[in-house]
């Protein structure tokens, strides 16, 4: 598999071979290797082409249509989305996904942090999700979450931004051991657990670089944005990730890196 994961160390009696899909998991000062960003639209020869060609997919938080043109080798591809959107024929669960005149799969109105309770186990063989993961609050719990719907053997294939052509450029990376804490303190009930470090994000922020807001904006603004609305908690960078943490996190999901 290509992938994103997680990992943690000892927290409220848990290791992380608890928590792992990979119970042999250590962790390591490696990072991935590094390759070359890939230019423009995916063509035939590309290795991502042989792994996705005539599969299923399920994209979290598409669609996106920009970019590479993964929906064109795909055979089927749903869509899982936090919100009804009628600008785009996104009423509600179910609803027809078109790419042009084709129609690629449906609409799923869900938690993207938590599928698993209306998808059922191991029934896509892709996922796919292009600048999501940044964007879970609990990013632990999600990719355990989107592992179990996806087939053995199956394919994740994500798209992360580089932190430093962002507003995140002044921020620190993650580590496994924040994201870890996190995933534990929330599957045992602490309403907090996932904010703990929401002020120094905020604050973090370079509001220079994020054309949502006008120029001059403040930190102050972003901070209301983001608990204004449940669309406000779903634009913010809740984490930062670079090669290492990538790294660390494929390998305790058990997953191979192959392009």
């Amino acid at each position: 598999r290509i992938s994103c994961c997680i990992l943690m160390s000892m927290v409220q009696g848990k290791t992380l071979r608890d928590i792992c899909v990979n119970k042999s998991f250590e962790t390591t000062l490696e990072d991935i290797e590094w390759i070359e960003p890939h230019g423009g639209p995916l063509k035939n020869g590309d290795q991502i082409i042989q792994l996705i060609q005539g599969k299923s997919a399920l994209e979290i938080g598409g669609p996106t249509y920009n970019g590479i043109n993964l929906y064109d080798w795909l055979a089927s591809c749903d869509i899982v989305a936090q919100f009804i959107d009628e600008r785009i024929g996104r009423n509600g669960l179910d609803d027809p996904f078109y790419v042009g005149s084709r129609q690629m799969g449906k609409y799923i109105i869900a938690d993207a942090a938590n599928l698993t309770n209306i998808i059922p186990d191991h029934s896509y063989d892709v996922i796919y999700a292009s600048h999501v993961l940044e964007h879970m609050q609990n990013p632990l719990g999600a990719l355990l979450s989107w592992d179990q719907i996806l087939k053995p053997g199956g394919l994740a294939f994500f798209i992360l931004p580089w932190k430093q052509n962002t507003f995140d450029q002044f921020r620190a990376v993650n580590t496994l051991e924040q994201l870890g804490q996190k995933y534990i303190r929330s599957m045992a009930g602490d309403p907090g657990a996932l904010r703990t470090d929401f002020e120094q994000t905020i604050r973090s922020m370079d509001m220079t670089r994020d054309y949502g807001f006008p120029p001059g904006s403040s930190n102050d603004a972003l901070r209301e944005r983001t608990l204004g609305s449940p669309r406000g908690l779903e634009q913010l960078h809740w984490h930062v990730y670079d090669l290492h943490l990538l790294n660390e996190l494929f390998k305790c999901l058990n997953y191979s890196v192959v392009s």
